[in-house]
């Protein structure tokens, strides 16, 4: 049995949408559409010019986390409930209750933050990120094919 659930990552006013490296920690932001683009199947960090598989935030983990972990007490609780009323049905000498229903765990809505991050518009991609001040003015990579901004000034 597969269970899908979709986590709703929103975007900034300008349509950005918050990403960290898992390697270097750095935060940056692309467009949505750029993201979803099928042309660009590896996305490079703009801080320390790796690729990873994902760059979710640990909001994003967060609440996948919450949102497993509440989907898998229902299905638990559900289970025994049904069993327990199969037991209490069948035999006169067992009893088993279930107790109360597990607590959810919180779901809240990831938000767009850190917003001090500024435009950096890449040459040879064409394409505009959103980068630290401090990434800009030191060396920084093209997310979408990893040259050194440096290289097309």
């Amino acid at each position: 049995m597969a269970i899908t659930k979709q986590i709703p990552i929103p975007a900034d006013l300008d349509g950005y949408i918050l990403l960290k490296c898992p390697y270097c920690k750095e935060f940056f932001k692309l467009k949505a559409s750029d993201i979803k683009a099928e042309e660009y199947y590896q996305i490079w960090c703009p801080s320390c010019g790796f690729i990873a598989d994902n760059y979710h935030t640990d909001e994003v983990y967060d609440l996948a986390e919450n949102m497993a972990i509440n989907i898998f007490n229902d299905l638990i609780f559900d289970e025994l409930n049904k069993m327990s009323k199969k037991v209490n049905r069948n035999n006169k000498y067992i009893k088993l209750e279930t107790g109360k229903k597990p607590k959810a765990l919180p779901e809240n809505p990831i938000k767009s933050r850190i917003d001090l991050l500024e435009i950096q518009t890449y040459k040879c991609c064409n394409k505009k990120v959103k980068i630290s001040p401090l990434v800009k003015f030191t060396v920084s990579y093209c997310p979408f094919c990893g040259r050194d901004y440096d290289e097309y000034r």
